[in-house]
């Protein structure tokens, strides 16, 4: 006998009654194994989501097509909200106590965060908040950024030591760092930070686009520059163009000793005569020629160097455009050959 007793179900009868039969009297009578040729699959409809039914219920915003914009429109825009009032923006640096680094602080001439000499991060912070510069346009998409970020780093970029701009390039990309035009370090940098100005250049490598270079710190050449003086007769027979040549070879040999990695790449780009477009050294001393008897009598300074006149017909010579353009022409050539001297 089975453990669980069978269940009893009733039987079920699958006869079709005629009244049915008879109801389709003028339907076509599809029989077993024939295919209704007339049948269509019944089409499910589409469920509505909340997402579709908020898209709909959702007003349409009319956007204003910035990209149609003609490019130097958009350029006006960008400037607006990226470039300081008077298109400098001076880069200064503060160590800080909560990053353990210093910090990059960058401000404007008209603003009292920089006319106040005030450089703390206090300051700084309160600057920020009345600053009129929006970086976020910079975050709109990629089309955006990539036309905005050249007018940024367009500017003119004035660094307080070699220090600040040391701090202000570690945190940019090389790409970012292809798009500086314009650096300019513009006071006089400490005897020991000058240990360090080879790495410093060196983080200037990928902006082979420079416009504009000025390091006004470098001047201290005397060194090198008495060796190739030589005896006192020597010297007093040495004509004016002579003499221009010595001390423009002396610069370049001066500049190339702190700027080396720099150089190399950029006499390489531009060629000798492309690196001293953009290449300002030793104050006005290539524009406006050196000063007089600062240091006695015979001395003629060139910007912080000082060295005296081996004859007084040198002394007294009068600065001409002419003897600029050699200057200029000698310092680069003496450039291309360290340069090309330090690539073999």
């Amino acid at each position: 006998m089975p453990r669980y007793p069978r269940r009893k179900r009733s039987n079920i009868s699958y006869a079709v009654d005629d009244a049915v039969d008879n109801s389709d009297e003028g339907a076509s009578t599809v029989y077993e194994g024939e295919v209704d040729e007339n049948w269509r699959p019944r089409k499910k409809k589409a469920r509505k989501s909340s997402t579709a039914k908020m898209r709909r219920s959702r007003p349409k915003k009319n956007y204003f097509p910035f990209m149609e914009l003609p490019g130097e429109l958009r350029n006006k825009v960008y400037e607006h909200l990226l470039c300081l009032p008077d298109n400098q923006v001076y880069i200064g640096d503060q160590w800080s106590k909560e990053a353990s680094r210093k910090q990059a602080i960058y401000g404007c001439k008209k603003h009292a965060w920089y006319t106040s000499g005030d450089f703390s991060l206090t300051t700084y912070r309160q600057h920020l908040r009345t600053t009129v510069t929006n970086f976020g346009v910079l975050r709109t998409c990629k089309t955006v950024h990539a036309e905005a970020v050249g007018i940024l780093y367009g500017q003119k970029f004035r660094f307080g030591d070699i220090d600040a701009m040391q701090t202000f390039l570690l945190r940019l990309s090389p790409s970012t760092i292809a798009r500086l035009r314009h650096v300019d370090c513009f006071r006089f940098i400490v005897q020991t930070a000058w240990k360090y100005a080879p790495a410093i250049f060196s983080l200037l490598r990928p902006a082979t686009g420079l416009e504009y270079l000025r390091v006004e710190g470098i001047s201290k050449f005397r060194g090198h520059f008495d060796e190739k003086v030589g005896t006192e007769p020597h010297g007093h027979n040495m004509s004016v163009q002579g003499w221009d040549i010595l001390v423009a070879r002396n610069m370049a040999r001066e500049v190339y000793t702190h700027m080396y990695p720099y150089m190399q790449v950029a006499v390489k780009e531009k060629g000798a005569a492309g690196i001293m477009k953009i290449l300002h050294v030793f104050g006005k001393s290539l524009d406006e020629g050196p000063t007089r008897g600062n240091y006695g009598t015979d001395s003629l300074g060139y910007s912080e160097a000082q060295l005296h006149a081996p004859s007084n017909r040198i002394y007294t010579a009068s600065w001409t455009p002419a003897r600029a353009s050699a200057m200029r022409a000698a310092m680069g050539e003496e450039l291309a050959r360290l340069a090309t001297r330090d690539a073999i």
